[in-house]
């Protein structure tokens, strides 16, 4: 054992005298207005900082909940606009949709489109080109910007476009497409080979009576005027393709056939009288 002996506390400690008011005066620490306004800022950022991520977590789940509906709803609304061809309103209301993520890429589809219908033709480039960087496997985009270049005579950008997409499905609509192209490039021979691929997956009006003409354009009227002959079996009713015939008919010298074809396609295209019923007055 220790000879030391543990001390013990005392359960009995002495009660010490109360500080006097003076000394507690004595004490305090005086304060400038310069540390209050420091302390009041201080309880400010400690309550208010964590008030206010509050409040912007509670509004970015808001949004992520409301958004996705709202863009559904937009969309819908805007599709019916535009097929009522209520463009300018359809435009407006489809803004919301291409904001989602869930809908944006129809909506982007649809917002061309309407692009289109109101002859903004860059305007739908632009979000057909959005269309195909978040769906670059799709072909139809490609397709779709292909035919749209076209029509604004971006040529070599609509042959990239339906070069593409035989890359990616080889069909006769794109083979038929990359032939218009080369029509409009003065490259005949060319157009010719698309056209022929066409035809070997489908026989289309299309495809004969533009090879026809590529035909023609070289001075081949003889196969010209074979491919006016089977897309005149397709469609009897075109008068482009009994011009087409006429106009190689000339050059092979056959003149009275070729203003036979010249008045059928007249007939085709003379209006229609419309017919006005006779009303019956009845007698008083």
């Amino acid at each position: 054992m220790s000879k030391f002996r543990q001390s013990r506390p005392d359960p009995h400690p002495p009660l010490e005298a109360p500080m006097l008011a003076s000394e507690q005066a004595a004490n305090l620490v005086p304060m400038t207005a310069e540390e209050f306004a420091r302390l009041k800022r201080q309880k400010i950022l400690r309550w208010g900082i964590p008030g206010v991520v509050v409040a912007i977590a509670l509004g970015v789940f808001l949004y992520r909940f409301t958004l996705p509906v709202d863009a559904q709803n937009s969309y819908i609304a805007a599709q019916k606009l535009f097929d009522s061809g209520k463009y300018p309103d359809a435009l407006s209301a489809v803004e919301r949709a291409t904001r989602d993520r869930t809908q944006r890429v129809r909506a982007l589809q649809l917002r061309a489109a309407i692009y289109q219908s109101l002859h903004r033709t860059e305007e739908a480039l632009t979000d057909i080109g959005r269309v195909i960087e978040l769906q670059p496997k799709e072909p139809g985009n490609y397709r779709d910007r292909a035919r749209l270049n076209l029509d604004a005579g971006h040529v070599e950008k609509a042959l990239a476009d339906y070069t593409k997409l035989i890359e990616i499905e080889n069909g006769s609509a794109d083979y038929n497409g990359r032939g218009l192209c080369y029509v409009k490039l003065n490259q005949p021979q060319r157009a010719i080979e698309d056209f022929t691929r066409a035809l070997e997956h489908s026989q289309s009006v299309e495809s004969h009576l533009q090879r026809g003409l590529a035909y023609a354009s070289i001075g081949d009227h003889k196969k010209a005027i074979e491919d006016f002959d089977a897309a005149m079996e397709l469609a009897p009713s075109s008068s482009a393709i009994y011009r087409a015939r006429a106009n190689s008919l000339i050059q092979l010298g056959d003149r009275k056939a070729a203003e036979k074809d010249r008045d059928k396609a007249m007939s085709i295209e003379k209006p229609q009288q419309p017919i006005i019923e006779q009303v019956t007055v009845p007698k008083r």
